[in-house]
């Protein structure tokens, strides 16, 4: 439980200090949340693709936060720092089923410090 408190605590201090600014792959999902939550469109299909059917579920997610805290990159990538949370305790819990609790709470860790990992869980 410590890990995971010290984590989100982490990530939530990281995207208040660091995480000002979207890229063109994050602008579309607030594109689309904007458009969902004017009720202007309903996608399935992220916005250019014809592809990748139920993507869009992202664009979702964020139109409810853009609901609760207004429309801005806060609430955009803190959609996926929650997705990112959840995701680490889901495969917490199933490395708790699959191993003892040593080895679960030690693959944690490494899922939720590793380099690579920790850059893919801010961006949208």
């Amino acid at each position: 439980m410590a890990l995971f408190v010290g984590v989100a605590a982490a990530r939530f201090a990281i995207l208040l200090v660091s995480q000002r600014h979207v890229h063109s792959d994050e602008a579309i999902i607030g594109l689309m949340a904007k458009h969902i939550l004017e009720g202007r469109y309903f996608p399935f299909y992220m916005y250019g693709q014809a592809y990748n059917a139920g993507a869009a579920w992202e664009a979702y997610l964020a139109a409810a936060a853009f609901a609760f805290f207004g429309v801005g990159v806060l609430p955009l990538k803190a959609c996926m720092v929650v997705l990112s949370l959840l995701c680490l305790s889901l495969f917490y819990c199933m490395c708790l089923k699959l191993y003892d609790q040593r080895t679960a709470l030690l693959a944690a860790a490494v899922f939720a410090l590793l380099p690579p990992l920790l850059k893919w869980h801010f961006q949208v």
